[in-house]
């Protein structure tokens, strides 16, 4: 490998291009976990500093460390790398620092991902699929596993000791920190809570808005003590709007949350989650809330959240989940 070039970024061992969603920036820290090593992440705005926040490694041991330990804006580094990749008279790792692998999912060409790897000395390079075909019997973490001569993630779950290391966490500081509106929706600051988000980024991803208005009330009035949050964020906001919004918060606490590193901090500190296929389910299942995640128009085989506590409610549209199979998941994990 080449050395560093005197004021560019430092060595990394893993380097990760993802410019996808919440959803699918957990998947890649799910599998950057698995990789050990220091990883660079270049992703999208809050996310790769959402990865850069969260550790997992024993607890307060030397091994703990932030899932990714430095973050590249995606926009802005993609804008440039357009020219970059496809020019010799650009130095790559000027930008993104030398790395041992590179992980990409961008761009989108077998023999670009080749030139970068080769601009950044990297020894291994993949390019990932973003989704697995339909027919892929698998989910779609053992995919990437499969193209990277690993042995399966979902497939041969961890057990024991090691399952516990990678259970991300968030710091004290961050969990109290995410918690200051509670009191000012009418959730006490010591008052376990669920958290609901009942949006997603895809309208056919969405369990109907009324059936988790009923699962909100039901949970209510079997546990008394029970906070129940509804966090809604930016997809949420522009598909209904204010007026639906003020609606639901006349019903329930509403949080119209916009800071990932502040959703991160109330999912780590809720008692249980439910939601549908969507970045926040894939977030609380990784911190290891207990979680019940709903699919209709996508496939858990694919996409279901990894976590030690998942429980996934499957029908073949997502209007054929009932409140009756949610509320009873939901209730197993407030009472077990």
């Amino acid at each position: 490998m080449q050395s560093p070039v005197p004021g560019s970024p430092p060595l990394s061992d893993v380097l990760a291009i993802h410019p996808g969603a919440v959803g699918d920036i957990v998947l890649l820290g799910q599998l950057l976990a698995r990789l050990g090593g220091r990883a660079a992440v270049v992703a999208k705005g809050q996310r790769g500093r959402l990865l850069a926040e969260l550790r997992f490694g024993p607890p307060n041991s030397p091994d703990e460390h932030p899932l990714a330990e430095r973050v590249i804006d995606f926009e802005a580094w993609a804008l440039d790398e357009r020219v970059v990749l496809r020019s010799t008279g650009h130095r790559p790792e000027h930008t993104l620092g030398l790395c041992h692998r590179l992980v990409a999912f961008y761009p989108p060409s077998l023999e670009e991902v080749r030139r970068l790897a080769k601009a950044l000395g990297a020894r291994q390079s993949w390019l990932l699929p973003i989704r697995p075909d339909e027919d892929y019997p698998g989910h779609l973490l053992d995919k990437w596993a499969g193209l990277m001569n690993m042995k399966p993630i979902v497939a041969s779950p961890t057990a024991g000791d090691d399952a516990r290391r990678l259970v991300w966490r968030v710091s004290r500081e961050q969990v109290e920190q995410a918690r200051w509106p509670l009191p000012l929706l009418g959730i006490n600051s010591d008052q376990p809570y669920v958290v609901i988000h009942p949006g997603s980024g895809g309208r056919l991803k969405c369990w109907p808005l009324d059936n988790f208005q009923i699962l909100a009330h039901r949970l209510q009035a079997r546990h008394g003590g029970l906070g129940i949050l509804l966090v809604v964020g930016e997809a949420e906001i522009e598909r209904w709007g204010e007026e639906t919004l003020h609606r639901l918060g006349r019903e329930f606490p509403l949080l119209q949350c916009q800071d990932l590193l502040q959703l991160a901090g109330l999912l780590a500190g809720a008692k249980a989650y439910v939601g549908n296929d969507s970045g926040p389910s894939h977030l609380a299942a990784a911190l290891g809330t207990p979680t019940v995640a709903l699919f209709g128009a996508t496939s858990p085989v694919h996409f279901a959240p990894l976590g030690p506590a998942v429980r996934v409610v499957r029908g073949e549209t997502m209007d054929e989940i009932t409140v009756e199979q949610v509320t009873g998941e939901m209730v197993d994990w407030l009472t077990g």
